[in-house]
């Protein structure tokens, strides 16, 4: 998909399964709307870090939408994170300790943190 365009660190990912198994991998997002520049352009960006070795993936883009804003960007980001921790949990099992994952924005994590699997 789109969002794998701006994407570092998975040439070689066989990592990820020792960071998931291990428990230590760890995720932040960030999302960023500059209504000067584009008003209707989204960014957003995550890193996933497996802690022991510091080996990691780096995603970043940006969308439009008439529905752009900082917030959204943020969603995105979470949303693709938890995307991607999804399918490598079906891969790899699921880890004994959930993966930490960090945003600056507290309602972003809650709407996240709260979505129907079932969907």
């Amino acid at each position: 998909p789109w969002f794998w365009n701006k994407c570092t660190g998975l040439s070689d990912t066989a990592w990820l399964e020792d960071a998931i198994t291990n428990s230590t991998l760890v995720g932040a997002t960030g999302g960023s709307y500059m209504q000067c520049l584009d008003a209707h352009a989204t960014s957003t960006a995550y890193v996933l870090m497996y802690m022991s070795s510091r080996r990691r993936i780096d995603v970043w883009y940006a969308e439009t939408s008439v529905d752009s804003n900082a917030y959204r960007g943020e969603l995105l980001g979470l949303l693709a994170l938890h995307l991607l921790l999804e399918q490598a949990h079906q891969v790899y099992g699921q880890p004994s300790q959930p993966t930490s994952v960090y945003s600056d924005w507290k309602s972003a994590i809650h709407k996240i943190s709260h979505l129907n699997a079932d969907r």
